[in-house]
């Protein structure tokens, strides 16, 4: 009993001073060595500019332990005292880290690197280092955290089904997606047990480059036909390692080439599919159907070079024109002369249904690219150091007919060309000599003949055409020193040779084919007056048929000069030409054979003539069938005899 008294006794004993020891701690704010919210024995080792408290610093509100928050930062830091965390800024909450919404953790994932922090601080981090970043709020484990690093990392992706091995080579990001799946970075499908995949010489097009497959399809390093053989003992090391892990090429390629794949754009290679016979293509490949082929093209452009077998090389990014049907071909950005002889041949160029086209050799093929319809734009090319620019231009057509003089119209700003003749105002222009001002008398058409859709009866091709149209008061002759009804037997020839050198439009009228090859009206009643007003105009007589004179009146020969008007044309062959060439060079306009060798036709092209009889007087005679409408010339008649028999 005795002892057991003693033993309680001893017990309360210690009890007691344990208790007056705890009473009588301190706790410190800050001590003197700068640590927070520290339980001394002396007051004294308490910083003097804060708190202390005779107790402990469990007891206190200001050392009470919570969660600091850095709103800055967006860190969260638990156990921390109060006072500590206000202090330096930052927000003090009494809950424990994890119980605060802001501060759970996630994984931030920086490119190839990560870090288990929260998103704040995830967003710091993008700002710092001036990358983008993701945010994976949904992992809360920092070691689950940390196999998402390399996400882009390939490698072979295994998952094991029913005792088989199915391989995909993915991203370490695309992989660890699926739980069940296995990721070996770094690795091939191929690689000895770890899967069902096999070597195999079957290539494919990757990146630009041509790549090995194996048996599941998986792609695996750049082609190498010494990295493969079908005899299984022939592999070497090197060649397992070339299965087993993601390597770079051991070849080497510096043209086309069917040995190596690792094809480069820069150095004028890509992979391509095998197609034999194509110039830009190696000999055939041992494995597989892709090959390195150049990016440069050849291109019979319609046999103008024989060398290489008709074919000119062209360089990756090359364009030129093509030489299509019935367009004036390789034409220069600058037309020369040689262009404009060109264009002038209607017949040839710019017929209804021809095209112009450019052509670039882009990535070893050939691109056709139409210029626009119609012939709105041509292709024009030029050489810079022996490398070739084509462009659709726009065919500015519309602006020729602003035009009104020669000099203008081919101020070689336009692609337009002048037409000596009618002009589209109708106008004839002299000179103060009251000559033909030759320079202005005209019309300015195209160059480049444009396309209408002429079949549409409303289309603005007809009103164009219309442009061609023109009317003429002429006076024949039908009389050279014989009475009218002797000079209907004599044969064409002769009556012809009786005509002036200057003479066109030869008509046929009245149904005994009555022909004049004379047109009558060169002489002038008032030499002061318009020379082309009608009833100015008086018919001469020959003096010496042979050599062409015309006599007015009594005027001696040095003065007749000034009876005589100036004509147009001189011939029947000048004016045709320039009625024919201005309609057919306004575009889609007169008789002229499509693209395919097809005819217009003939009334597209249509010159009438309506005859009047006249007195001495030059007045139109009182009578029955004294005044007669005939067609003289249509489009059709080009191809016939009757234009040889009409010329003057």
């Amino acid at each position: 009993m005795n002892k057991k008294i003693l033993v309680l006794i001893f017990a309360i004993f210690f009890s007691v001073i344990g208790a007056g020891i705890f009473v009588n701690a301190v706790c410190c704010e800050k001590t003197t060595k700068g640590a927070w919210c520290q339980d001394v024995a002396d007051q004294k080792d308490c910083a003097s500019s804060l708190r202390a408290a005779p107790t402990s610093c469990s007891s206190t509100i200001y050392c009470q332990l919570g969660t600091c928050i850095d709103v800055d930062k967006g860190s969260c830091t638990g156990n921390t005292p109060k006072v500590r965390c206000e202090t330096e800024g930052g927000i003090w909450d009494a809950k424990p880290k994890d119980e605060i919404p802001m501060c759970g953790n996630g994984c931030c994932i920086l490119e190839d690197k990560v870090a288990f922090v929260t998103n704040t601080e995830c967003k710091q981090l993008a700002s710092d280092y001036g990358l983008n970043v993701q945010f994976r709020a949904d992992i809360s484990d920092e070691g689950e955290c940390f196999k998402l690093s390399s996400p882009k990392k390939r490698g072979a992706c295994v998952n094991e089904k029913d005792y088989s091995k199915e391989c995909v080579m993915l991203t370490k990001e695309e992989c660890i997606a699926n739980p069940d799946a296995e990721f070996s970075e770094g690795m091939l499908c191929t690689a000895s047990g770890l899967s069902n995949c096999a070597k195999s010489g079957e290539t494919t097009c990757y990146r630009e480059k041509v790549y090995f497959l194996d048996t599941c399809k998986n792609i695996a390093n750049v082609f190498d036909e010494d990295m493969f053989t079908k005899n299984e003992n022939s592999w070497t090391k090197e060649m397992e390692d070339y299965w087993t892990y993601i390597q770079e090429p051991k070849c080497a390629v510096t043209g086309a080439d069917g040995t190596c794949g690792d094809c480069s754009y820069r150095l004028g290679t890509l992979c391509k599919d095998y197609k034999k016979g194509e110039m830009n293509m190696p000999a055939q490949p041992k494995f597989g159907e892709k090959v390195c082929a150049e990016l440069s093209c050849y291109y019979d452009n319609e046999g103008s070079n024989k060398k290489g077998g008709g074919k000119i090389k062209y360089e990756h990014g090359e364009s030129w024109c093509a030489n299509s049907d019935a367009i004036i071909q390789q034409m220069p950005v600058e037309e020369d002369e040689n262009t404009r002889v060109k264009a002038k041949k209607y017949e040839a160029y710019n017929l209804p249904g021809s095209r112009y086209y450019k052509l670039q050799c882009w990535e070893g093929e050939v691109i056709e690219t139409p210029c626009r319809d119609f012939r709105n734009e041509v292709c024009k090319q030029d050489e810079i150091n022996d490398y070739k620019i084509a462009e659709c231009i726009v065919n500015d057509w519309r602006g020729c007919f602003t035009s009104t003089s020669k000099e203008e119209c081919e101020d070689g700003e336009h692609d337009c060309q002048w037409v000596y003749g009618y002009r589209f105002d109708g106008q004839i222009l002299l000179n103060e000599e009251n000559q033909i001002n030759s320079s202005n008398q005209g019309s300015c058409v195209p160059l480049y003949s444009p396309g209408f859709n002429f079949w549409e009866a409303n289309s603005d091709g007809n009103a164009i055409c219309t442009r061609a149209s023109v009317s003429e008061n002429a006076l024949y002759e039908t009389w050279w020193g014989k009475q009218r009804d002797e000079f209907e037997g004599d044969p064409v020839e002769e009556r012809a040779k009786r005509c002036i050198d200057r003479c066109y439009a030869i008509p046929t009228y009245g149904e005994n084919g009555v022909v004049s090859k004379r047109e009558g009206y060169y002489c002038l009643k008032n030499p002061d007056k318009d020379p082309f007003d009608p009833a100015n105009w008086k018919t001469g007589k020959e003096s010496g048929a042979e050599a062409g004179n015309i006599n007015c009146g009594s005027l001696v020969a040095s003065e007749k000069a000034s009876e005589i008007r100036d004509p147009l044309f001189d011939t029947h062959n000048d004016w045709l030409n320039s009625l024919t060439a201005r309609a057919r060079l306004l575009g889609d306009c007169g008789y002229k054979e499509n693209l395919i060798g097809e005819k217009g036709q003939g009334g597209s092209e249509l010159i009438t003539a309506i005859f009047q009889k006249l007195n001495q007087k030059g007045e139109p005679k009182q009578g029955k069938n004294n005044t007669v409408a005939e067609t003289i010339y249509t489009g059709a008649d080009i191809d016939t005899k009757l234009l040889g028999r009409r010329n003057a």
